[in-house]
């Protein structure tokens, strides 16, 4: 393992993996959850959809600290 100051360029690898990790999880609240509220309360970049980097909030994609 290295540990390695942020730059850009590990946006990508970030958000694949955290979508990774999160994902069972919001499957689990989907299955719990009324399907209409549960669209509404879980946004659709946070579901482990495809999310592109223009899909991200303006600041994920321009801190750097």
């Amino acid at each position: 393992m290295q540990i390695e100051q942020y730059t850009p360029q590990h946006l990508d690898a970030i958000v694949r993996l955290s979508l990774r990790a999160w994902t069972p999880v919001f499957e689990s609240i989907q299955n719990a959850m009324d399907a209409d509220v549960y669209q509404v309360w879980i946004p659709r970049a946070t579901r482990g959809k495809i999310c592109t980097k223009s899909q991200l909030p303006k600041s994920s994609t321009t801190q750097t600290d």
